[in-house]
């Protein structure tokens, strides 16, 4: 759409999103050499960002040792009740 020169404003009210939106997204995954806008492109940024992305782990081996020794020796909570 940017191509056929509509604005960032037209664009955004055609899609229902805000223009900044459209904005950050141009800029974040727009080719570098040549500025211009692909799909397949901006899909490969996005998924080497979520790739990238610190995450959050929870579930650290220090735990799943934990857990299979206690299965490992039958062990349930009902056991820690008693």
């Amino acid at each position: 759409m940017q191509k056929q020169g509509s604005s960032l404003a037209e664009i955004a009210k055609n899609i229902g999103v805000h223009k900044s939106t459209i904005s950050r997204e141009l800029q974040r995954n727009s080719d570098q050499r040549s500025g211009d806008y692909k799909v397949d492109l901006a899909q490969k940024k996005y998924n080497q960002r979520q790739a990238n992305k610190p995450k959050s782990i929870r579930f650290t081996q220090e735990i799943k040792d934990f857990i299979t020794q206690w299965i490992k020796e039958d062990y349930s909570i009902a056991q820690n009740r008693l």
